[in-house]
């Protein structure tokens, strides 16, 4: 009888305890988070302007970087964020391979991000309105210092894994789009879309 009385017991707060359990572990509510990590940016850039006028191949290496972001989950399914990203350098090399010039640049996007799931695993997708600015450098006698920036869009999206109710990983893979090439004030254009993919860590409050 204690035995049956026992096993009623354990399965009774098993019973209630799951409830409590499942509305503590609330990954979906609303609140602010913040966050960062690293990012690795895939050129695409249009070089077809500085080949034609230098009459030389061009060849621009991917970069790495850095990112910190931070907003506002509004409800399971949607959130707001602020994205910077700082890509610590695109190395622009002639057909032998050497390194000529030198295209640091950041980007600085408002996110709107959508959420089909609400649980431990959240996919999303992601659309977002910004600003690109990249600066070119070189240490081969060209004497270029020069900076542009242009308004650019950015589409993709990611996941965010929940290692506690407050701590998460994330990792995102987008499409940023300049609305227009940056010039440098040069005598040819360049298109600056990339690649980034991002992977760090949140806190939710």
């Amino acid at each position: 009888m204690r035995i049956r009385a026992f096993a009623l017991g354990v399965v009774l707060v098993a019973l209630f305890s799951v409830p409590a359990w499942s509305q503590e572990e609330d990954f979906g509510r609303p609140g602010w988070f913040v966050g960062g990590g690293l990012n690795f940016a895939v050129e695409e850039f249009d070089v077809d302007q500085v080949e034609n006028f230098s009459g030389e191949r061009v060849d621009v290496s991917n970069s790495i970087g850095f990112e910190a972001r931070g907003g506002y989950r509004l409800n399971r399914w949607v959130a707001f964020e602020g994205n910077w990203q700082y890509y610590s350098g695109f190395d622009i090399e002639d057909r032998f391979g050497n390194e000529v010039l030198n295209l640091s640049a950041f980007s600085f996007f408002a996110n709107a991000k959508g959420y089909p799931l609400d649980g431990r695993f959240q996919p999303y997708g992601l659309f977002g309105m910004g600003v690109q600015r990249a600066e070119v450098t070189d240490d081969f006698g060209f004497n270029i210092d020069a900076s542009d920036a242009v308004f650019a869009v950015k589409v993709g999206g990611g996941i965010d894994v929940y290692f506690t109710e407050h701590l998460l990983g994330y990792f995102d893979v987008n499409y940023l789009i300049g609305t227009s090439d940056m010039n440098f004030g040069g005598p040819a254009d360049v298109g600056t879309n990339m690649v980034p993919m991002s992977w760090g860590v949140q806190w939710r409050f």
